[in-house]
C-alpha cells in the first residue's frame, strides 16, 4: 500500500472525484479535501495517485489546475481555522454523481455507496458547523429515502428532518436541521 502525505493529490476508487491530502491519521486512514472544501476522512486503501497538480487557494474555488512550474501552497492550520463555513450544503447522492460507471453495480452495492458518502459528507458537514443540509436523493422507489431518514433518527447531532421544497425537488430531497 503507498504511503501517503500530506499535499499529495489522490482520486477515489469507489466514488467520483478527488482532493488533496491534508492530513495523514495512520497509515490506514487520511484526510482529503474536497473541491468545495469540505474535509473527509478516507481508507487509505480507498485512494489512488492523481498525477494531475493542483493547488489549494483560500480566495477562490479550493481546487485548480496549475501549470507544474507554478509554485504549489496548501493551507496552514492557522488559514484553516480562519475559514468561513457554509451554513447551507447540498449532498446529491444521484449514483450517477458518485461513480463513473454505475452500471457495474448491483443494487444493493449502489445503495451502500450512496449511504458511505451520504454518512462521510453529513458528519464531516456536522464538524464544520454546517447548520442545513439538503440531502437530494431522488424518488426511484423510496428506498435511498427511507434508509437516509432511518440513519437520521440515530444522529444525536439533527435537530429536525422535513420534506425539501417540492417546487425545487419535488419529492425528492429532505432537508436536515443540525442542533
Amino acid at each position: 500500500m503507498k504511503k501517503w502525505k500530506t499535499g499529495d493529490k489522490v482520486k477515489f476508487l469507489n466514488e467520483k472525484g478527488g482532493g488533496i491530502i491534508v492530513a495523514v491519521k495512520s497509515h490506514e486512514e487520511v484526510i482529503v479535501q474536497l473541491p468545495d472544501g469540505i474535509e473527509i476522512p478516507y481508507s487509505a486503501s480507498e485512494l489512488i495517485s492523481d498525477d494531475k497538480n493542483f493547488t489549494l487557494d483560500s480566495s477562490s474555488s479550493p481546487l485548480q489546475e496549475t501549470s507544474s512550474t507554478e509554485k504549489t501552497n496548501y493551507p496552514t492550520k492557522h488559514k484553516q481555522q480562519q475559514r468561513k463555513y457554509q451554513e447551507h450544503i447540498e449532498i446529491d447522492l444521484h449514483i450517477e454523481e458518485l461513480t463513473d460507471n454505475p452500471a457495474l453495480y448491483a443494487p444493493h452495492e449502489k445503495l451502500q455507496i450512496q449511504l458511505d458518502y451520504f454518512e462521510k459528507k453529513l458528519y464531516n458537514a456536522i464538524a464544520n458547523q454546517v447548520r442545513k443540509i439538503t440531502v437530494i436523493h431522488g424518488i426511484g422507489n423510496g428506498r435511498l429515502k427511507y434508509e437516509v431518514r432511518e440513519f437520521l433518527k440515530n444522529v444525536d447531532e439533527v435537530e429536525s428532518i422535513e420534506d425539501g421544497s417540492y417546487k425545487r425537488y419535488g419529492f425528492g430531497a429532505t432537508v436536515v436541521y443540525i442542533k
